[in-house]
């Protein structure tokens, strides 16, 4: 008998709570491996200006990062065949544009697989008061050659599309990563003077390992020199007031459940004590409350995950609501002894109340 009793308590938690039991039942969810991003110089020529610009709105769509760099290059002497190296893996089967003075410019492309270990990301990147882990795909570099640059001052644009990389440290929300590898520009005859622009979506919080400024709606920095060996930003959706929300939902739910249970109790109790009958009634809805209130209360706390995924779609942590079939079944039989042990108590405490009220009157 024992066995039939089980199965039947888990096909009716299997029904009562699909979700959480299915993600228990599911892979882990695995995180989105990103790109590292940049440019290398050409030794005999010099930069006098970088105009880099990183645009983070679509992740608000779960695409790629657009990266746009501007060059005003001087050039000494006529040049041909000039190679370019591009540090962004999959940059062959990915949406790149080069212009030269405002004219889209073709030429040819070629793969190397190796590079000095001075190109490559560090493995963590900051995000809030902490370190977390960077990941990223390496497949190579591309080599992108231009055919001709003229002698005299010239306008380099270069801007392609970049996959960030995904953290699930946060409670609520995914992180984004993206790094841009800086250190390389130095293999240009001369660099100077970067400008850095970076777009984030407006409810967004962002940590840099290099100081940003806001201005109007872009977060800048300009520096003479390198300020670093990379720049490397963290983001997320801002909860804070979703988090209120939230929690105001679920203190008023708790506080209906409380309110129709000591009702009920107050209704019942009294018809007890004033008119001296209903003592099964009264052992009917002690037992009723505590099963009943057992589940009501785990999914009170537990279809917050729901919730969750409502207000933030597809931006939401994929672990959160993992494992809740697990607790639920934990939870609900000690939720249970629980009002087994306060509901007695608080129907003790109504009948003293009004048999004083009663013997008053």
């Amino acid at each position: 008998m024992n066995h039939i009793y089980y199965s039947l308590l888990l096909s009716l938690f299997l029904c009562l709570f699909p979700t959480y039991l299915w993600a228990n039942i599911s892979e882990p969810p695995r995180t989105q491996i990103g790109q590292i991003a940049g440019n290398t110089g050409i030794a005999n020529i010099a930069v006098d200006h970088e105009l880099l610009q990183i645009d983070l709105h679509p992740l608000l769509d779960n695409k790629p990062i657009l990266v746009k760099a501007t060059y005003t290059l001087q050039i000494e002497e006529p040049l041909e065949n000039i190679p370019l190296i591009f540090i962004a893996n999959n940059l062959e089967n990915n949406a790149f544009q080069i212009s030269l003075n405002g004219k889209v410019i073709e030429g040819d492309t070629s793969a190397i697989k190796h590079a000095p270990s001075k190109w490559f990301p560090p493995d963590t990147i900051q995000w809030r008061d902490q370190s977390i882990p960077f990941k990223y795909q390496n497949k190579g570099f591309v080599v992108f050659h231009l055919p001709k640059l003229e002698k005299g001052k010239q306008i380099l644009e270069v801007s392609y599309k970049a996959v960030a990389s995904q953290s699930f440290r946060h409670p609520l929300v995914n992180i984004w990563e993206f790094v841009y590898i800086l250190q390389p520009t130095t293999a240009w005859k001369r660099f100077q003077n970067l400008d850095l622009q970076v777009l984030i979506p407006n409810d967004w919080e962002h940590y840099s390992n290099i100081p940003l400024e806001k201005k109007d709606n872009i977060w800048v920095g300009s520096w003479q020199n390198l300020p670093a060996h990379h720049f490397a930003i963290s983001c997320n959706k801002k909860v804070g007031w979703l988090i209120v929300e939230n929690a105001v939902i679920r203190i008023g739910q708790l506080l209906l459940f409380l309110i129709t249970v000591l009702s009920l109790l107050f209704w019942i109790v009294r018809r007890r004590v004033r008119y001296q009958k209903g003592p099964l009634l009264e052992g009917l809805a002690y037992i009723l409350i505590v099963l009943v209130g057992a589940v009501v209360l785990n999914v009170i706390f537990f279809t917050q995950s729901e919730w969750w995924w409502e207000q933030l779609g597809w931006q939401t942590n994929p672990n959160l609501g993992r494992g809740g079939g697990y607790i639920i079944i934990l939870t609900v039989p000690v939720t249970a002894l629980i009002l087994a042990i306060i509901i007695p108590v608080v129907i003790h405490f109504m009948k003293k109340y009004l048999i004083r009220k009663y013997q008053k009157t």
